[in-house]
């Protein structure tokens, strides 16, 4: 290499990559290191988040099934009273026309 090719003291190519020697490489290694690890507290703290989205996009699903069920069994008991009424009407209305026909 020329002169303009030239590498700092303390510091190595092997290829394309560079490597450092000394206390300079300790300190790139925690400082790597730390990285890696707030990179992986980012993806817990993701990753968490993601979880509790989910947990609240179930529930709300399950209320919505929860409500359509309580709506479904309110119409239900309503078409059933509404029949029920109706017989009773129509039994009246039976029992007071053969009534009429006996007392004539």
């Amino acid at each position: 290499m020329g002169s303009a090719g030239r590498l700092p003291n303390g510091i190595q190519t092997l290829g394309k990559r560079y490597f450092t020697k000394g206390p300079t490489a300790a300190m790139s290694g925690l400082t790597s290191v730390f990285s890696i690890g707030q990179m992986q507290m980012t993806d817990l703290q993701q990753a968490q988040t993601i979880s509790t989205q989910i947990a609240s996009t179930a529930q709300k699903q399950e209320m919505e099934r929860w409500k359509i069920l309580q709506d479904t069994e309110t119409k239900c008991f309503e078409m059933q009273q509404e029949a029920t009424i109706n017989r009773a009407k129509t039994q009246d209305k039976l029992y007071s026309k053969w009534d009429d026909y006996i007392k004539s």
